[in-house]
């Protein structure tokens, strides 16, 4: 056995003692099940903050509807010289 054989031996143990728990995350485990999650839209409307928009100054772009009834964040150029009051997050 020469070098690069035992280097290479080492990087294959290495490699899949790093996948292990990359794999181990994904699911597949009795004990994680049902842990945290949702994917019903009342589950994540309880699991998500009510969204509140900044009051701290007025957006130099306004946000805009898509066609696929997304729709953009307002935008700002600059900061407030003399923002209204401070934003709670």
């Amino acid at each position: 056995m020469n070098r690069r054989a035992v280097l290479r031996t080492a990087a294959g143990v290495a490699g899949a003692a790093s996948v292990s728990p990359l794999s181990a995350a994904c699911g597949g485990s009795a004990s994680g099940a049902g842990k945290g999650g949702t994917s019903s839209k009342k589950g994540l409307a309880a699991a998500l903050p009510a969204y509140v928009p900044s009051t701290v100054g007025k957006p130099d772009i306004a946000s805009v509807r898509l066609p696929n009834g997304a729709v953009t964040e307002p935008s700002c150029l600059t900061f407030p010289a003399h923002p209204k009051d401070k934003d709670p997050s």
